[in-house]
C-alpha cells in the first residue's frame, strides 16, 4: 500500500535535512509594510502584514524580515498581532535583520493573513522609497523555510518635515 501524507511529507523533510537542503513550501504574498511616522531619521513603528501561505506552528517559527542599508534598530519589539491568537514573540536583530520568534499564540492556517506592529525601527536619514525582504516562517536552525523569501511592495520614507518660527515682537514695559 502507500504511505499517509504526513509520513511521505515526513520522509521528504527528513531527506532534505539529512542532504543539507532547505524545505521550501510556498510563496508569501500580500505584503504590507506601513511605516509612522514615515520621516526620515525618525523612531518609528511598523505594521507589517502578509499571507502565511505555509501557515506559521507555534513555538517552532521565526519571522525573518530583512530591511536595507541605512536602516537600524532601538530595542524592537512586537507591540500588537493579529492572525495568531493571543500571542507572544520574541524579538533579536542581527545587523539588518529582524527576528521575530513566534513563541506563543495559536498557530497561524495555511494561507491565512496575519499582521503584527514592531516598535523601534530607526528610518534611515534619507528620504526614498525602500522595500524589505519577508520569509514568513523557518525552523530555529534556519534549514526548514516554510515559504519562498519574498520583497514588500515599495514605501516611502519621507523628509522631515521642518515647521518655521516667526519671531513677535515682545511687549515692553
Amino acid at each position: 500500500g502507500s504511505l499517509p501524507h504526513i509520513f511521505k511529507s515526513a520522509l521528504v523533510f527528513g531527506a532534505a535535512l539529512l542532504a543539507g537542503q532547505s524545505v521550501l513550501w510556498a510563496q508569501v504574498d500580500g505584503i504590507t509594510v506601513t511605516p509612522t511616522p514615515s520621516a526620515a531619521g525618525a523612531t518609528a513603528s511598523y505594521q507589517i502584514g502578509f499571507n502565511a501561505h505555509g501557515g506559521i506552528p507555534v513555538g517552532l517559527a521565526t519571522i525573518k524580515i530583512i530591511f536595507p542599508a541605512g536602516f537600524s534598530f532601538s530595542s524592537p519589539a512586537v507591540t500588537a498581532s493579529s492572525g495568531f491568537g493571543t500571542a507572544s514573540f520574541n524579538v533579536t536583530t542581527d545587523s539588518l535583520t529582524l527576528l521575530i520568534a513566534f513563541v506563543s499564540g495559536s498557530s497561524v492556517t495555511s494561507g491565512a493573513a496575519v499582521s503584527f506592529t514592531v516598535n523601534g525601527i530607526v528610518n534611515p536619514t534619507t528620504a526614498g522609497n525602500y522595500t524589505v525582504n519577508i520569509t514568513d516562517v523557518q525552523t530555529a536552525d534556519l534549514n526548514f523555510q516554510y515559504s519562498n523569501p519574498a520583497d514588500s511592495p515599495a514605501f516611502a520614507i519621507t523628509a522631515p518635515t521642518i515647521t518655521s518660527i516667526s519671531p513677535t515682537a515682545a511687549a515692553v514695559g
